[in-house]
């Protein structure tokens, strides 16, 4: 018995050491679902590299940082927009912070004025969608989404070529639905139990019997 509940412990663990992964594709915008808050600015900008988005809703608490190595301007308010404050404008960073600590899904409209290719980076693995073409005919909503429940905390990209605007920014923020626990709380769990279960079949094979 106690060999098995090693070989459930060691299967548990090991899967325990997966790390968190990335997908990133395009969406129709008919096919783009609901989101836990539309990322807003309250004021506009202009001639910055950073700036704070809130989400709608109650309160409107902050939620992301937007930050970029070329200056850049912000919407006066209503659903959050980036656009050049110079010629130059090809990348930007976005970051839970405030209220968020992180994500679960993060979508956005990259407009651009000729076909550019975005390369997308992360401190959290992308498996796949990390290099995307966009056009300059109509929108190009590019959804970041995780595996197995997992979170991410930055997201960034570059292009080949200057970006028209940044826009109708929408986030899935971690924890805030019904928590599903993570793996690793999944495996302390199991084992739990397992444990409880030992004890007690331990217990029935050394019970005794006295007569009073």
């Amino acid at each position: 018995m106690r060999r098995h509940v090693l070989a459930v412990a060691a299967i548990l663990l090991s899967s325990t050491a997966a790390k968190a992964d990335l997908v990133i594709t395009q969406v129709a915008p008919g096919g783009i679902g609901n989101f836990d808050a539309n990322v807003l600015f309250k004021t506009q900008m202009t001639d910055i590299t950073s700036a704070f988005g809130f989400a709608n809703g109650a309160g409107q608490p902050q939620i992301i940082t937007f930050t970029s190595g070329d200056a850049f301007n912000t919407s006066a308010s209503g659903q959050a927009k980036i656009t050049p404050f110079a010629t130059t404008f090809n990348d930007l960073t976005m970051t839970a912070s405030g209220t968020a600590s992180a994500f679960t899904a993060l979508l956005l409209d990259v407009k651009v004025p000729t076909t550019e290719t975005l390369t997308f980076t992360s401190p959290t693995h992308i498996t796949s969608g990390a290099t995307q073409t966009v056009g300059p005919n109509g929108e190009n909503f590019i959804l970041v989404s995780t595996i197995n429940g997992e979170t991410f905390s930055s997201l960034g990209f570059t292009s080949t070529g200057n970006l028209s605007s940044v826009e109708q920014v929408r986030v899935d923020i971690a924890g805030n639905v019904g928590a599903v626990p993570e793996p690793a709380t999944w495996a302390m769990m199991v084992l739990g139990f397992v444990g409880v279960g030992f004890m007690a079949y331990r217990r029935r094979g050394h019970a005794t019997f006295r007569l009073v």
